[in-house]
């Protein structure tokens, strides 16, 4: 029998670990076959934080798997320039990969907690070394190589430079891997 509650804490518990520190990558493990256009593990991700107090954008638009969410998690979907989440298919192009960077909310000084998380599904995340990350929960630096991040990652740094504000996120991977990218971490190219 599935059991879906156990699957929202072991996964909440997943994606703590990845934000803590920032770069290590952690299975999902996801155990269910949603029918959606996005990767299981990301809809393991929406099925843990979303609920009926925040909002979400699904880039693209595809209708059904926006009524999915919907009808699963019971968050309602918004422009996303006002999205809690913002979900960025594996299929979305590079620059609006980027725009969704520079459009979400980032929090203000006195709520910098009314920030937008987005969370990108990309081909592979591995420890290559072409990202160094450093900051908070990185002990020294974590070498990362995240597949077309080159195309984001100004736009992404540009995003977290005036801290509090800032962007978290979350990277999940076709192999069902994540990464958490919390807005305190730095991320720059070595190539």
């Amino acid at each position: 029998m599935h059991n879906k509650v156990k699957d929202t804490q072991r996964v909440f518990r997943k994606i703590l670990e990845s934000l803590s520190r920032p770069g290590k990558i952690v299975a999902l493990e996801t155990s269910f076959a949603y029918r959606t256009m996005l990767l299981d593990e990301t809809m393991d991700i929406l099925m843990t934080l979303l609920d009926r107090e925040v909002t979400f954008h699904l880039v693209g638009d595809d209708k059904e798997t926006i009524e999915e969410i919907e009808i699963r998690t019971l968050a309602r979907s918004a422009e996303m320039a006002e999205a809690d989440y913002i979900i960025i298919p594996k299929t979305t192009s590079q620059t609006e990969t980027a725009a969704v960077f520079r459009q979400a909310k980032k929090g203000t000084l006195l709520d910098p907690n009314h920030n937008a998380t987005v969370i990108l599904e990309t081909e592979t995340i591995s420890m290559d070394a072409s990202y160094v990350l450093t900051g908070p929960g990185v002990k020294e630096c974590q070498w990362v190589d995240i597949t077309d991040a080159n195309h984001w990652i100004t736009a992404r740094n540009e995003a977290v430079t005036e801290f509090p504000l800032g962007i978290d996120c979350f990277i999940v991977d076709l192999g069902g891997s994540c990464i958490g990218l919390p807005r305190t971490t730095v991320m720059e190219g070595v190539r």
